[in-house]
């Protein structure tokens, strides 16, 4: 396994290493210090996942992430001081899979790294048919969703929440449910609960649909989220002449 860390601060170098090191003692763990090296890093590396920092000396942690999500999909954390929603919110909407507040703790950092891998290794072991709710077609096999014929860019993370809440459609799901399911948390915390919102939001805005007015996704206030449509077996390959391509973005 392969981590690039971009990060200007040695001592979050160190942390992040030692923490990699320890469960996977066989990891290649290699840094940059800037984001326009990290980037060329992710390209002749090919790392299998990378924590990136939202404040470097060159360029700003978004615009890394939005420059590498041009050309890679590979599992994204990012490493922020802050935790106001609105600036989880975009790292999220640009295609970070997970984001951890400094300081961590060592169990809480590697529960969101070993999420991340379980959730990706999870949709590659899955071989299942297309399904369709409304206008809604989803091959979860192939990582493929489309509303109304219209093929929807979805993050590793949303697509398996949305996945989640598909399988148990027409029954509420928790968030400790999702927590568990996406996060591999069993007793989730105040801050998963907010995160989930907001891949749910982001989820949402995505297929079109809203709080206000769900037609997919409705709250159950206190509780959790229920898909209101009845799933059905969808259409193999989804939509003729746009196959091959990923909802992943």
């Amino acid at each position: 396994m392969r981590v690039l860390i971009i990060e200007d601060s040695p001592e979050i170098i160190d942390a992040v290493s030692l923490c990699i090191n320890l469960r996977w003692p066989e990891a290649e763990v290699f840094s940059s210090a800037e984001g326009g090296r990290g980037l060329e890093l992710i390209e002749e590396k090919g790392p299998d996942l990378v924590i990136l920092d939202i404040g470097l000396p060159d360029m700003t942690g978004l615009e890394v992430l939005r420059t590498l999500r041009g050309f890679s999909d590979v599992p994204v954390v990012m490493l922020t001081a802050r935790s106001q929603d609105i600036e989880i919110a975009r790292y999220l909407e640009e295609g970070a899979d997970e984001y951890v507040v400094k300081p961590f703790s060592h169990v809480e950092f590697m529960g969101r790294i070993q999420a991340i891998f379980r959730r990706a290794h999870g949709r590659m072991r899955t071989v299942s048919k297309p399904l369709q709710a409304g206008s809604l077609l989803m091959d979860f096999g192939a990582a493929e969703v489309y509303e109304s014929g219209r093929p929807v860019g979805l993050t590793r993370t949303e697509l398996s929440l949305l996945e989640h809440l598909v399988r148990n459609a027409t029954r509420v799901v928790t968030y400790e449910s999702l927590a568990s399911n996406m996060m591999q948390i069993a007793e989730p915390a105040d801050a998963d609960s907010r995160l989930i919102k907001v891949h749910v939001q982001h989820l949402r805005s995505k297929l079109g649909d809203s709080a206000e007015n769900p037609k997919y996704i409705a709250n159950v206030y206190g509780i959790g989220y229920k898909f209101l449509q009845q799933v059905t077996a969808g259409v193999a390959g989804l939509m003729q002449g746009q196959q091959g391509q990923s909802a992943l973005v």
